[in-house]
């Protein structure tokens, strides 16, 4: 029986499953679904807590302590050997630089990197319509 997530009822609580098989699901599964596209973000202070408190509420469930049993965060990582999800993202970030610098200058993505772009950028309509540009 699925729950209202989708994931096998008791899932990552469930006995019968070990923890390892339970970190092989995180790992295989939630973490990429979690930091897909995060090369290309830009991390802010508030979107760190969220994917921090999503990972640990997984990682949580997975050792079997609550947020009662004031465990750090830290620790139940270094239980679990897990990479701290914030150190993920930064890791594929600076591989993403490595492979953009690598790329030739004619590649769109690196210009659009390195901000070279041809043209003008257009201005913005209100400061048109101030100019009396639009009417």
């Amino acid at each position: 029986m699925q729950n209202h997530r989708g994931t096998e009822k008791g899932g990552c609580r469930s006995k019968e499953l070990s923890k390892a098989t339970k970190l092989r699901v995180y790992n295989a599964v939630v973490k990429p679904t979690l930091l897909y596209g995060s090369e290309t973000w830009t991390l802010q202070n508030r979107h760190k807590k969220k994917l921090q408190a999503t990972e640990m509420r997984y990682l949580r469930k997975v050792e079997g302590v609550t947020r009662l049993d004031r465990m750090r965060s830290d620790d139940i990582r270094e239980r679990l050997r897990q990479e701290d999800v914030i150190d993920t993202v930064i890791r594929k970030k600076k591989q993403w630089m490595k492979k953009i610098e690598d790329m030739p200058e004619e590649r769109l993505v690196k210009s659009v990197y390195i901000e070279e772009l041809p043209g003008k950028r257009p201005i913005k309509r209100e400061t048109a319509e101030k100019m009396g540009r639009l009417n």
